[in-house]
């Protein structure tokens, strides 16, 4: 009350809708609520179809449009699967911001710069040189955000040649905060998305209705507030079947216009459920436990990111085999595909090291390596 919300004094000069309201015809740069009439289990794909839907009409009207510029929130992330699956279906661009048992310190990627930059005898080091070096390996998604990690370091230090333990102690404070450069269609929740903006932003129905065992009820409608504010310039939100939690509020606005989408035909391929394992349900000492000359270590070096995986059911756990049918790792036994679906596929998301350092010591006696690698999947099913 005491600081009521004012649109700022450059977008004050603007007509109502900003820039879409010349740009789209249909809703005339107002918030659109995009109720989905189905129900059941695929409520969820169908909201993800309406809404991507409605961005690729977008997209036809803007010659600057950039998947890049658009991102989709909801509650929970099992919600996005069915954008994913979207996005993939038809070639859209898409990144998941849940990565969160990736340590970017421990990265096979950064490790090898670590050591080729402590491996360098001069005491100034060349960040060309550097750069270079990165270029040179096979691309991956690793590898450009240690390239993106070196363009941000250039302009800090002002293009200085400083010491390559400066690097590295800069390298492991960046790593704690690091976020992915955005290439396609950010997917990520309310709660992740605070402090972020993006100009195009959807909004998913589904866990709105239910407040957390003895959370203050607005503490959600904060949320959701947070939500719907990342939008710079178009905002999408989507209802499904029985009324949106705040639909009589969103309805009695008049910047908001409400319209019937129907989802049409659904591609078998948007139910995916795409699960990246946290550390806890992966064995992470399965390769340390074997011998430095053992054939497991040798498979491992090989797997590049990006390359398929199998997960199979032996010896009463869950594995994972290279196409050839070789373990190269292991999940711990809390481990548990969904409920209801079937594996589709796996690949290797991230290969990550671990040293004797990191074990504890009631452990330690059955590590035979001083140092070696985990694969991380992300696994697929339907």
């Amino acid at each position: 009350v005491d600081h009521p919300i004012e649109v700022n004094r450059t977008r004050q000069r603007e007509a109502q809708g900003g820039v879409w309201a010349q740009k789209d015809n249909v809703a005339l740069g107002r918030v659109q609520l995009l109720t989905v009439r189905r129900m059941g289990d695929e409520s969820e794909i169908s909201q993800a179809a309406v809404l991507m839907g409605e961005f690729e009409r977008l997209r036809q009207i803007d010659s600057d449009w950039q998947w890049a510029d658009c991102a989709v929130i909801a509650r929970e992330w099992r919600l996005l699967d069915a954008v994913r699956a979207w996005c993939e279906h038809h070639q859209v661009p898409v990144q998941v911001a849940n990565e969160d048992s990736i340590n970017v310190w421990r990265l096979r990627e950064t490790q090898e710069l670590v050591k080729w930059v402590r491996a360098k005898s001069t005491k100034q080091l060349d960040l060309s040189d550097l750069s270079a070096w990165i270029v040179g390996h096979e691309s991956n998604a690793w590898w450009q955000l240690l390239n993106d990690a070196i363009d941000s370091y250039r302009i800090e230090v002002s293009g200085q040649e400083l010491p390559g333990t400066h690097l590295v102690d800069w390298l492991a404070e960046w790593g704690r905060e690091v976020r992915r450069k955005q290439t396609g269609v950010l997917l990520l929740t309310a709660h992740r998305a605070k402090g972020l903006e993006f100009r195009h932003v959807g909004v998913l129905d589904g866990g709105w209705n239910h407040d957390g065992r003895g959370a203050d009820p607005d503490e959600t409608r904060r949320l959701f507030y947070v939500a719907m504010t990342r939008a710079k310039q178009t905002l999408v939100l989507t209802q499904v079947g029985a009324r949106h939690r705040y639909a009589l509020e969103l309805e009695s606005i008049s910047h908001v216009q409400q319209r019937e989408v129907h989802a049409g035909a659904l591609a078998a391929e948007y139910g995916r459920r795409y699960v990246i394992p946290s550390l806890r349900d992966i064995d992470i000492g399965y390769a340390g436990r074997f011998a430095p000359s053992h054939r497991v270590h040798r498979e491992i070096t090989r797997l590049r990111v990006g390359d398929p995986v199998r997960l199979a059911h032996a010896h009463d756990k869950w594995v994972l085999m290279t196409p050839n049918g070789f373990e190269v790792g292991r999940m711990s036994r809390t481990f548990e595909p969904p409920t209801g679906k079937q594996f589709v596929a796996a690949k290797v998301l991230a290969i990550q090291s671990r040293n004797m350092g990191m074990v504890d010591d009631g452990f330690k006696n059955l590590i035979k390596v001083d140092e070696w690698e985990m694969v991380l999947p992300e696994l697929v099913f339907a």
